[in-house]
Order: C-alpha cells, then structure tokens, then sequence
C-alpha cells in the first residue's frame, strides 16, 4: 500500500468516526483532500479492487474490515 491508498483509508476512518453515515460521499473526501472528484473515484475503484474499501456507486464508500 502506498502513502496516497493510506491517506484515503484514514480521511475514510474519520468521516466514519465522526458522521453517523454508514458511507461517505467521494465529493466530500475530495473537497477536504483538494482533488477532483474524477481524481478521488479513481483512486476509491483501485481500492476497491484491493478489497479495503466498499464502494457504492452514487452512494459513497466505506472501509471493508480488511481497510
């Protein structure tokens, strides 16, 4: 895993830990990193394939217990 995928996994934690959301919407990871949305779903679909993350498509994602 490199440093971006463990950076996602952590900002993912923090808006599960602080929203009562089961998922969070990739505008608002991208809008708190400063990247495109187009930039954040890429890199949530590489994470998927990992299986680190859940990821739903106009729903948002979540961490998988292995993320």
């Amino acid at each position: 895993m490199n440093t971006a995928e463990e950076d996602y996994i952590k900002l993912i934690y923090e808006f599960e830990s602080e929203s009562d959301e089961s998922y969070t919407k990739n505008a608002e990871l991208a809008n708190r990193l400063g990247y495109t949305v187009q930039s954040v779903n890429e890199m949530i679909k590489r994470l998927a394939t990992k299986n680190l993350v859940d990821y739903q498509p106009y729903k948002g994602v979540r961490l998988t217990k292995k993320g």
